[in-house]
Protein backbone atom coordinates (compact mmCIF):
# COMPACT_ATOMS: atom_id res chain seq x y z
CA UNK A 1 0.00 0.00 0.00
CA UNK A 2 2.74 2.59 1.28
CA UNK A 3 4.76 1.49 -2.45
CA UNK A 4 1.71 2.44 -4.12
CA UNK A 5 0.90 5.45 -2.93
CA UNK A 6 4.78 6.34 -3.40
CA UNK A 7 4.69 5.33 -6.88
CA UNK A 8 1.52 7.63 -7.80
CA UNK A 9 2.35 10.83 -9.94
CA UNK A 10 0.84 13.37 -8.22
CA UNK A 11 3.19 11.79 -4.75
CA UNK A 12 6.34 11.83 -6.72
CA UNK A 13 5.52 15.48 -8.27
CA UNK A 14 4.76 17.08 -4.56
CA UNK A 15 8.25 15.18 -3.54
CA UNK A 16 9.89 17.04 -6.08
CA UNK A 17 8.46 20.54 -5.57
CA UNK A 18 9.09 20.20 -1.73
CA UNK A 19 12.51 19.02 -2.61
CA UNK A 20 13.25 22.22 -4.47
CA UNK A 21 11.84 24.19 -1.62
CA UNK A 22 14.37 22.53 0.67
CA UNK A 23 16.83 23.05 -0.83
CA UNK A 24 16.43 26.71 -1.51
CA UNK A 25 15.89 27.70 2.47
CA UNK A 26 18.15 25.02 4.07
CA UNK A 27 21.65 26.05 5.18
CA UNK A 28 24.78 24.45 2.97
CA UNK A 29 27.06 23.50 4.78
CA UNK A 30 30.61 22.31 3.70
CA UNK A 31 30.50 18.60 1.60
CA UNK A 32 32.33 15.69 3.55
CA UNK A 33 34.69 15.83 0.19
CA UNK A 34 35.24 18.87 0.35
CA UNK A 35 34.90 19.27 -3.30
CA UNK A 36 34.12 22.58 -4.64
CA UNK A 37 32.89 22.80 -8.09
CA UNK A 38 33.81 25.56 -9.77
CA UNK A 39 31.46 25.67 -13.06
CA UNK A 40 34.79 25.96 -15.32
CA UNK A 41 34.46 23.02 -17.32
CA UNK A 42 37.04 24.73 -20.02
CA UNK A 43 39.42 23.95 -17.46
CA UNK A 44 38.76 20.09 -16.88
CA UNK A 45 41.17 18.28 -19.57
CA UNK A 46 38.86 14.73 -21.41
CA UNK A 47 40.76 12.47 -23.39
CA UNK A 48 39.79 12.63 -27.16
CA UNK A 49 38.84 8.93 -28.28
CA UNK A 50 38.12 6.77 -31.68
CA UNK A 51 35.44 4.26 -32.08
CA UNK A 52 37.75 1.60 -30.43
CA UNK A 53 38.58 3.87 -26.95
CA UNK A 54 41.93 4.41 -27.84
CA UNK A 55 42.94 8.08 -26.77
CA UNK A 56 43.99 9.78 -29.70
CA UNK A 57 44.93 13.50 -27.94
CA UNK A 58 43.49 15.65 -24.70
CA UNK A 59 41.22 18.42 -24.79
CA UNK A 60 39.87 20.70 -22.78
CA UNK A 61 36.21 19.44 -22.13
CA UNK A 62 34.84 22.80 -23.29
CA UNK A 63 36.91 22.43 -26.49
CA UNK A 64 35.74 18.56 -26.93
CA UNK A 65 32.00 19.58 -26.39
CA UNK A 66 31.94 22.48 -28.92
CA UNK A 67 33.90 20.40 -31.50
CA UNK A 68 31.97 17.30 -30.74
CA UNK A 69 35.02 15.53 -30.13
CA UNK A 70 33.79 12.21 -28.94
CA UNK A 71 35.40 11.69 -25.29
CA UNK A 72 33.97 8.62 -22.35
CA UNK A 73 31.85 9.60 -19.46
CA UNK A 74 31.01 7.46 -16.33
CA UNK A 75 27.25 6.90 -15.57
CA UNK A 76 25.23 5.00 -12.81
CA UNK A 77 21.78 4.24 -11.55
CA UNK A 78 21.79 3.49 -7.90
CA UNK A 79 19.04 1.34 -6.80
CA UNK A 80 17.29 0.04 -3.47
CA UNK A 81 18.36 -3.53 -3.19
CA UNK A 82 14.91 -5.02 -3.73
CA UNK A 83 15.21 -2.55 -6.89
CA UNK A 84 11.80 -1.11 -5.91
CA UNK A 85 13.71 2.37 -5.60
CA UNK A 86 15.84 4.53 -7.40
CA UNK A 87 17.94 7.28 -6.13
CA UNK A 88 17.57 10.51 -8.26
CA UNK A 89 19.53 13.64 -8.50
CA UNK A 90 18.40 17.32 -9.77
CA UNK A 91 20.96 18.95 -11.28
CA UNK A 92 22.79 22.03 -10.00
CA UNK A 93 21.35 25.36 -11.62
CA UNK A 94 24.98 26.40 -12.72
CA UNK A 95 26.13 22.93 -14.19
CA UNK A 96 26.86 23.20 -18.15
CA UNK A 97 23.74 21.07 -19.49
CA UNK A 98 20.34 20.32 -17.88
CA UNK A 99 20.79 22.32 -14.80
CA UNK A 100 17.44 22.26 -12.42
CA UNK A 101 16.72 18.77 -14.23
CA UNK A 102 16.20 15.09 -12.93
CA UNK A 103 19.33 13.18 -13.63
CA UNK A 104 20.73 9.92 -12.69
CA UNK A 105 22.10 9.19 -9.84
CA UNK A 106 25.78 10.37 -10.67
CA UNK A 107 27.93 10.85 -13.56
CA UNK A 108 30.90 12.71 -14.52
CA UNK A 109 33.45 12.65 -17.38
CA UNK A 110 36.62 10.57 -17.24
CA UNK A 111 39.79 13.25 -16.73
CA UNK A 112 42.56 13.07 -19.07
CA UNK A 113 46.08 13.36 -19.05
CA UNK A 114 49.05 13.73 -21.45
CA UNK A 115 50.34 9.62 -20.37
CA UNK A 116 46.92 8.18 -21.56
CA UNK A 117 47.35 9.20 -25.35
CA UNK A 118 48.28 6.20 -27.49
CA UNK A 119 46.52 3.86 -25.00
CA UNK A 120 43.17 2.59 -24.40
CA UNK A 121 40.54 3.43 -22.00
CA UNK A 122 40.47 0.77 -19.54
CA UNK A 123 37.63 -0.37 -16.95
CA UNK A 124 39.27 0.57 -13.94
CA UNK A 125 40.02 4.19 -15.15
CA UNK A 126 36.02 3.85 -15.84
CA UNK A 127 35.28 2.38 -12.29
CA UNK A 128 37.90 5.31 -10.61
CA UNK A 129 35.94 7.82 -12.04
CA UNK A 130 32.48 6.47 -10.66
CA UNK A 131 34.30 5.93 -7.20
CA UNK A 132 35.31 9.99 -7.44
CA UNK A 133 32.10 11.34 -8.56
CA UNK A 134 29.79 9.11 -6.29
CA UNK A 135 32.19 10.89 -2.96
CA UNK A 136 32.17 13.86 -4.86
CA UNK A 137 28.43 14.46 -5.59
CA UNK A 138 26.35 11.98 -3.55
CA UNK A 139 29.26 11.72 -0.68
CA UNK A 140 28.85 7.73 -0.77
CA UNK A 141 31.93 5.58 -0.93
CA UNK A 142 32.37 1.54 -1.00
CA UNK A 143 29.46 0.89 -3.78
CA UNK A 144 30.12 -2.38 -6.04
CA UNK A 145 29.61 -1.46 -9.65
CA UNK A 146 27.48 -3.75 -12.34
CA UNK A 147 28.61 -3.07 -15.88
CA UNK A 148 25.53 -2.33 -18.08
CA UNK A 149 26.14 -0.92 -21.06
CA UNK A 150 28.84 1.04 -23.68
CA UNK A 151 27.03 3.15 -26.05
CA UNK A 152 27.67 6.41 -28.25
CA UNK A 153 25.26 9.32 -26.59
CA UNK A 154 24.87 12.68 -28.75
CA UNK A 155 23.49 15.65 -26.79
CA UNK A 156 22.06 18.11 -29.17
CA UNK A 157 22.67 22.25 -28.03
CA UNK A 158 21.10 23.57 -30.66
CA UNK A 159 17.98 20.39 -31.37
CA UNK A 160 16.43 22.47 -33.74
CA UNK A 161 18.53 22.27 -36.33
CA UNK A 162 19.88 18.62 -35.48
CA UNK A 163 23.21 19.92 -34.44
CA UNK A 164 25.30 17.53 -32.33
CA UNK A 165 28.20 18.97 -30.77
CA UNK A 166 28.75 17.08 -27.44
CA UNK A 167 29.42 13.62 -27.95
CA UNK A 168 29.97 10.94 -25.58
CA UNK A 169 31.05 7.52 -25.15
CA UNK A 170 28.55 6.58 -21.73
CA UNK A 171 29.35 3.86 -20.10
CA UNK A 172 26.82 2.85 -18.09
CA UNK A 173 26.81 1.23 -14.33
CA UNK A 174 24.37 0.48 -11.58
CA UNK A 175 25.00 0.02 -7.96
CA UNK A 176 22.49 -1.16 -5.29
CA UNK A 177 22.63 0.83 -2.04
CA UNK A 178 20.29 1.63 0.53
CA UNK A 179 21.67 4.49 2.72
CA UNK A 180 21.86 8.09 3.36
CA UNK A 181 23.09 10.23 0.35
CA UNK A 182 25.07 13.92 0.92
CA UNK A 183 24.84 15.78 -2.07
CA UNK A 184 27.06 18.32 -2.53
CA UNK A 185 25.30 21.70 -3.01
CA UNK A 186 27.92 22.65 -5.65
CA UNK A 187 27.10 19.70 -8.01
CA UNK A 188 23.54 18.84 -6.93
CA UNK A 189 20.64 20.52 -6.23
CA UNK A 190 18.97 18.02 -4.14
CA UNK A 191 19.09 13.96 -4.12
CA UNK A 192 16.43 11.38 -2.88
CA UNK A 193 14.87 7.93 -3.12
CA UNK A 194 12.07 7.56 -5.49
CA UNK A 195 9.72 4.62 -6.35
CA UNK A 196 11.13 3.68 -9.66
CA UNK A 197 7.51 3.27 -10.80
CA UNK A 198 6.80 6.63 -9.81
CA UNK A 199 9.50 8.10 -11.83
CA UNK A 200 8.40 6.29 -14.92
CA UNK A 201 4.81 7.26 -14.41
CA UNK A 202 6.25 10.78 -14.50
CA UNK A 203 8.81 10.26 -17.32
CA UNK A 204 5.70 8.89 -19.16
CA UNK A 205 3.80 12.29 -18.43
CA UNK A 206 6.15 14.91 -18.31
CA UNK A 207 9.41 14.06 -19.96
CA UNK A 208 11.03 17.78 -19.91
CA UNK A 209 11.45 17.05 -16.27
CA UNK A 210 14.40 15.32 -16.80
CA UNK A 211 17.30 15.42 -18.16
CA UNK A 212 17.85 14.08 -21.73
CA UNK A 213 20.90 11.71 -20.33
CA UNK A 214 19.11 10.14 -17.40
CA UNK A 215 16.42 9.31 -20.24
CA UNK A 216 18.63 7.51 -22.50
CA UNK A 217 20.36 5.64 -19.46
CA UNK A 218 17.07 4.09 -18.38
CA UNK A 219 15.74 3.16 -21.42
CA UNK A 220 19.51 1.73 -22.25
CA UNK A 221 18.99 -0.02 -18.96
CA UNK A 222 15.21 -1.42 -19.60
CA UNK A 223 16.56 -2.31 -22.77
CA UNK A 224 19.23 -4.58 -21.09
CA UNK A 225 16.50 -5.86 -18.17
CA UNK A 226 14.22 -7.09 -21.33
CA UNK A 227 16.95 -8.72 -22.94
CA UNK A 228 18.50 -10.46 -19.95
CA UNK A 229 15.08 -12.26 -18.99
CA UNK A 230 14.36 -13.38 -22.71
Amino acid sequence: MLYAIRSNTFYVRTKIAWKNIAAKIRSKPAHPSNYQAGYSPDTDNVPVINEELGVQSIAARQQAHNLGWLHPTAHLLIFSPDSRYILMQCRASGKDSSGNLLGQSVGGHVGGTPEMVGQKIKQEIILATLDKETWEEAGIRGLSYLFCQLFRYNSSLLPSQHIYRNQEMAFLFTSRYSGRAIPNPTEVKWMGWFSIDGIYKLLNKKPWLFSPSFRRDLAVYNEKQRKTKN
